[in-house]
């Protein structure tokens, strides 16, 4: 299959080229060039602007593919966009929103919105992807960073903040997040689904360190009598 990601050089993005890549598909990266990711000789780059794809139609048409891979769908305003200039020369369209979906953050990140564009869309099949919190290698959110430095120190006892305790929200390894996305955008009943990307099994903040704890400790005499708390 010929294939576009936009916004393909970002922390998942890149691994979701790379995965394609290696299945033999022919991928296509549609970015402004200014994040280093060292593309594979493979792979083509489409240098233009996200919010400005009218101005790249040509380009994007020239390569020539069946799906569209969109990391960077944020608001109505740029789900519209898309569909209007990749729908007339494309078979579907995969755009990547969040399990947060029904959360709105701000005037420029409005997910619900995006899906529903997509979701009518008329004349191209297209997937939506909600995603979990993604971690791993290159997360620039380093999620898990403040407690890793807390079990690297030695520390008897890891603090975090009391209202978390409880909290579950679905995580995912960004190897694994991607093999879902590459595997949704060129699964033939894929087309005109909504899928929620995530663990089959969700465990409370507090378990997901204790996890981290057992499973990766600096000591692992210490890792196993750590005691984890909030109030900190």
């Amino acid at each position: 299959m010929k294939i576009v990601v936009i916004g393909g050089t970002g922390f998942i993005g890149s691994s979701v080229v790379l995965g394609l890549d290696a299945r033999g598909h022919d991928v296509a990266v549609f970015s402004r060039g200014e994040r280093e990711f060292k593309l594979p000789g493979s792979v083509t780059h489409i240098r233009g602007d996200r919010d400005r794809l009218h101005d790249s139609r040509e380009a994007l048409q020239e390569f020539g593919h069946d799906a569209v891979v969109d990391f960077i769908l944020f608001t109505e305003a740029q789900a519209e966009g898309l569909v209007e200039v990749m729908a007339p020369f494309v078979e579907r369209i995969v755009g990547i929103s969040s399990c947060d979906v029904y959360r709105k953050y701000a005037d420029d990140y409005e997910k619900i919105l995006v899906e529903e564009v997509l979701q009518g869309a008329q004349g191209v099949s297209t997937t939506v992807l909600r995603l979990p919190a993604v971690y791993g290698p290159g997360d620039r959110q380093r999620r898990f960073g403040h407690y890793i430095r807390q079990m690297k120190s030695g520390a008897d006892t890891v603090r975090f903040p009391a209202d978390k305790a409880e909290w579950r929200f679905t995580h995912g390894f960004v190897e694994n997040v991607a093999a879902a996305i590459a595997e949704a955008t060129v699964h033939p009943a894929a087309s005109d689904r909504t899928f929620n990307v995530g663990e089959s099994v969700t465990p409370t903040f507090k378990e997901r360190l204790q996890q981290l704890g057992v499973n990766a400790p600096v000591d692992r005499r210490t890792a196993l009598t750590r005691t984890f708390e909030w109030g900190g």
